[in-house]
């Protein structure tokens, strides 16, 4: 059976959707760290606290449309 070559465009729509997807998956954690460089304090523990105590779940997403605005351009 002959194999069949995806068009640059499937590519690309692939290559953003996988994007998007690592992005959902990561974003917490850069929420985090982004948190740690910006304060005083170094323990990732008392931001993620911090975080869930304030905004819930939703805390570590913010931004999360912004992010997947970078991966799928």
């Amino acid at each position: 059976m002959p194999e069949k070559k995806n068009s640059l465009l499937t590519k690309m729509v692939f290559g953003g959707l996988s994007g998007m997807a690592a992005t959902t998956l990561l974003h917490p954690i850069d929420t985090v760290k982004v948190n740690v460089q910006t304060t005083g304090k170094s323990n990732p523990l008392f931001h993620i606290k911090s975080i869930y105590s304030t905004s819930g779940m939703n805390g570590f997403y913010k931004g999360l449309t912004a992010a997947w605005s970078r991966q799928a351009v």
